[in-house]
């Protein structure tokens, strides 16, 4: 089961490289300010993350790493913030405030490692929350909004997915650590490959993300009729 967790990492590590390339190359093309003319920034911000994490050390990694995540929490919710109504914005800025204080206490020690699942789930449930708020927007603004917003629409559906997808798996972990951490530690040493597929999900969401992108940004809007 060990060689699902470095295929998983191949894949999502090509998927995010092809899907870079995509993105530059929709951005030069259209240059427009639409949602999907703005994914290269959330990439290139992947890619950065990725390389240092490869070639720093395990401790400025975990800090460089903290600093990406406030870093792409600010970048999505300033993507939802653009395209949101005016009482939607304030929700964005209230739920903005918080995360920078909790990435701080976190790299500050306030918050342990045990409990940087609720930075994680945090994050994920907020950015899933705007994401449905989108496509709640978006199908009551009638067929021919939807047609020119297809593009954005699968762009947003990528990211959704990618934030929804590992919630039960924070979930599950923040029990776990901290209401029976000896049952988590003797059930991952029993069953090393299940423990393997379950840390492989962030992974597997990133690869279907990047998949949404691609096909976002090669996707043709169709005609109104």
């Amino acid at each position: 089961m060990a060689h699902i967790k470095t295929i998983s990492l191949i894949i999502s590590g090509l998927m995010e490289f092809i899907c870079l390339f995509y993105s530059i190359h929709y951005r030069i093309k259209y240059g427009n300010n639409s949602i999907a003319g703005k994914i290269y920034i959330y990439l290139l911000m992947g890619v950065t993350m990725d390389v240092l994490w490869i070639i720093l050390d395990r401790k400025q990694s975990e800090l460089i790493y903290h600093l990406f995540i406030l870093l792409e929490f600010t970048f999505l919710c300033w993507l939802f913030y653009r395209k949101s109504t005016k009482w939607l914005k304030r929700v964005i800025i209230i739920l903005f405030i918080f995360f920078p204080l909790m990435i701080v206490g976190r790299i500050l020690g306030f918050i342990t490692k045990e409990f940087t699942y609720i930075v994680f789930l945090y994050e994920n449930i907020v950015i899933t929350f705007l994401g449905l708020q989108f496509f709640t927007r978006l199908f009551t603004q009638g067929l021919n909004k939807l047609r020119e917003g297809i593009r954005d629409f699968w762009a947003i559906s990528g990211i959704t997915f990618s934030f929804v997808l590992p919630i039960p798996l924070y979930c599950i972990s923040l029990y776990f650590w901290q209401y029976n951490y000896e049952y988590a530690f003797n059930f991952t040493f029993s069953n090393p490959g299940i423990n393997i597929l379950v840390n492989s999900i962030p992974q597997i969401s990133d690869t279907i993300m990047y998949w949404f992108f691609i096909k976002a940004f090669l996707c043709k809007i169709p005609a109104n009729k």
